[in-house]
């Protein structure tokens, strides 16, 4: 029987039929973001550069719609108009958040290979540097749900933490910080 592998980030996904182990292929892009978020970290230090404002900058006591507005208007955010397509409206908030210091990246596959990420796997998973916050967001997923990613990605990097997550809506979730983000 092959090793059981430890999830590496805690797991926030509710779809049904979720495994009790990453695959293979999420398992391995996390570690190479890991490996990129460990570089650009230590980076930022040997560079002198400041942490990166607003991430852990609250936590589970304090109330969402407060800490959103607290964002928006610490960061200049300004919500585009309903005209707008999903496409640009993606890439408005890849380069927001880009502009603020997180790193972003989007993939739908797995690597090099043509192994497309499942969507029925995850959404996207947020790693937590005060030098090098990063969020992953599966490029397979619509543009709207990658939308949606990004944003909930922001509420674990504000609270200070790192997870896989899905874009799957449940406001019984059992986890504060998952109704929180």
């Amino acid at each position: 029987m092959p090793p059981v592998i430890e999830k590496p980030l805690p797991d926030f996904r509710r779809r049904a039929g979720n495994s009790e182990r990453y695959s293979q292929e999420l398992t391995s892009e996390i570690y190479t973001q890991q490996r990129k978020q460990s570089w650009f970290s230590d980076y930022a230090i040997d560079r002198g550069l400041d942490t990166v404002t607003r991430v852990k900058s609250a936590s589970l006591s304090d109330n969402p719609a407060a800490v959103t507005q607290q964002l928006r208007k610490g960061w200049g955010f300004i919500i585009a108009p309903k005209a707008q397509d999903y496409v640009e409206s993606r890439k408005q908030v890849f380069t927001f958040l880009e502009d603020q210091d997180v790193l972003v990246s989007v993939a739908g596959y797995f690597g090099s290979t043509k192994r497309p990420f499942d969507s029925d796997e995850f959404s996207g998973f947020s790693l937590f540097d005060e030098y090098a916050p990063l969020i992953f967001v599966n490029g397979k997923e619509a543009h709207s749900a990658q939308i949606f990613t990004m944003l909930h990605e922001v509420g674990r990097l504000v609270l200070g933490e790192s997870a896989v997550s899905d874009d799957a809506v449940n406001t019984e979730a059992s986890n504060r910080s998952e109704r929180f983000s």
